[in-house]
Order: C-alpha cells, then structure tokens, then sequence
C-alpha cells in the first residue's frame, strides 16, 4: 500500500472519530423521550368532590395522583416543588426572614406592599393544574373545620384524617409531614391557605397529627407544606 493511501485512510478514519459526538448528540435529543417534570396527575373539575360547603376540593393533593399519596411540597407562594426549604433559596426573600420582597405589610419584615393573599401567578395550584383551580382561603378551611367530621384513620396503609362533609361526602388528607424533612410523615400534616398571617408575615396553614388539628395556625413561608387545591 502506498504511502499516499495509507495518509487518506488515517485522514478518514479521525473524521469520523471527530465527528462521532456530534452525530450522536443530534440523534439522541431529537429521539430519547424525556422525563416529564413531577406533577402527579392533573383531575379534571368533573373529579372535584363536593363536600356541602361551597367549594369543591380536589380527589388528591397537588403532585399526587391517588387521595393518599403525599404529592409535592412547596413553600408558600412558590410555584416549583422542591426537596430543600431554606431562607437562602425562598423565592419572595433575600435570604432571611426580615428581607420579604413581596406580601408584606410591616417594614420589620420586609418591602411593604400590603399584599396578604397570593396573586394567580404566585398560587401553585392554579399555575400546575389551570386558572379552574386555587389553593383554599381561610374561610374554607373554617368551614371544613366546623362543618365537617374529621376521623384520623388510614387509607392503603397512610394515615391521614377523613373528612366528610354534612352531605355525605368525604375527601382523604394524607399526614404527609413537613417538605424537606422526613420527620413527621404518616403523624402530621401541614397544608398551606391562600392568606398571609398578618401579624408576623409567616403563611397561613392547618397543622394537624393523630389527636389535635390546628385551624388556622402558621408556619416559616419557606417551609415545605402540602396543597389541596379546590375550584369552584
């Protein structure tokens, strides 16, 4: 073999070595499936349970998919699921719990801007699964607290409380602890209202575990606490 030939065969052969990464990078994109973000499964409004006071919640939490499974956390008036709650990474903060950027109504907090119950955009139920959907008010959770039945009991081996309504209707809410930590899931649940509790700017949540439930409680707006949307 000549030594001309042999140069144009080392030539080809780094072309294609050279050229190989970019061929596969173009193929894989286009053709490997990819994974969708968590959200759970989305119910249509038809699935909507109606408890006989008013508004109608969701079969399942937000992330979730079936009345007992946990579904995603989200720190109050974030829009994204996360693992970790910090003051470092909450969105409506510079970092500390006297820095608020947004609902604040005392300047110890905070920029004040008098804002005390999230806006659409800052509400994570109507911004996963549509305008048709909301995170429950103060109000509701009242109704739900003093018109309704609770039972702590469990549903496929969750614990969790029923509630059923006057009507006869009932919804599960899984114990599905606190986001971040794995202290507390199956014993507590911490579900957020749409309000800010105006006397120290914390969000406005029932807390509730095998023997007591708490209506109208409070928690840090960088905690990680679960959703259950309703619509009307």
């Amino acid at each position: 073999m000549s030594l001309i030939m042999k140069q144009c065969q080392i030539l080809v052969i780094l072309g294609m070595v050279l050229l190989l990464p970019i061929w596969s990078s173009c193929s894989s994109s286009d053709d490997e499936p990819k994974t969708p973000p968590k959200q759970g499964r989305i119910p249509s409004v038809s699935e909507a349970i109606d408890l006989g006071i008013g508004v109608k919640f969701a079969p399942h939490n937000l992330g979730a998919s079936k009345p007992e499974e946990f579904g995603d956390y989200y720190a109050w008036g974030e829009t994204e699921p996360k693992e970790s709650f910090t003051w470092a990474n909450y969105k409506w903060c510079n970092g500390t719990d006297d820095s608020m950027t947004k609902y604040c109504d005392d300047a110890y907090y905070g920029t004040v801007d008098n804002l005390k119950v999230l806006e659409e955009a800052d509400d994570a139920a109507s911004v996963q699964w549509g305008q048709e959907w909301r995170i429950p008010s103060d109000e509701l959770f009242y109704d739900l607290y003093h018109k309704c039945k609770w039972k702590w009991t469990t549903l496929n081996d969750v614990n969790g409380y029923k509630v059923t309504g006057p009507n006869g209707n009932s919804i599960f809410l899984p114990a599905a602890g606190f986001g971040g930590k794995e202290q507390g899931k199956g014993m507590k649940g911490l579900y957020w209202y749409r309000e800010l509790n105006v006397s120290d700017c914390e969000g406005r949540a029932i807390e509730f575990g095998p023997s007591q439930y708490v209506l109208g409680g409070c928690e840090y707006r960088k905690a990680g606490a679960s959703i259950r949307p309703v619509c009307d």
